[in-house]
């Protein structure tokens, strides 16, 4: 009977394991999924501005 009890903890704590694993993987994609589309905003503004203080020196 002792078996059976450990076996099924042990069974949800690697179940938990994993799915801790997934959430985190996740998490850290979509930071940098984020982190990626600022960088790009802020370049494509920066960009925008210096060809704006362009124009008005023409």
């Amino acid at each position: 009977m002792g078996i059976e009890i450990y076996r099924a903890i042990m069974g949800t704590l690697e179940a938990t394991a994993w799915m801790l694993l997934f959430v985190f993987l996740f998490a850290l994609i979509a930071y940098v999924v984020i982190r990626l589309t600022e960088a790009a905003q802020e370049n494509k503004d920066k960009q925008f501005k210096a060809f704006m203080e362009d124009k008005k020196g023409i």
